[in-house]
């Protein structure tokens, strides 16, 4: 074996060590993607559930002051009389 021969196997050695350190941290950076995409994913569901949650109780708030409006227009109505 030549020295050139060594030469570029050394440095053909160096690129595949690279190589392979940049194919770890790209797959660590996606089992990373993967994690953060699964927490929005859960996060949506928890906000979905809040905003329905809300809504709900808006409804009922506007249901019971539909109610209590009624009631004050229905008493003032029989003070009139």
């Amino acid at each position: 074996m030549t020295f050139l021969q060594v030469e570029n196997a050394a440095t053909a050695s160096v690129k595949v060590a690279e190589l392979t350190s940049k194919l770890q941290e790209h797959e660590h950076i996606a089992g990373e993607r993967d994690v953060l995409n699964e927490q929005v994913l859960q996060l949506q569901k928890e906000l979905q559930a809040a905003q329905s949650s809300i809504d709900e109780q808006v409804n009922v708030l506007s249901f019971v002051s539909a109610l209590f409006i009624s009631d004050i227009t229905f008493s003032g109505f029989f003070r009139t009389l």
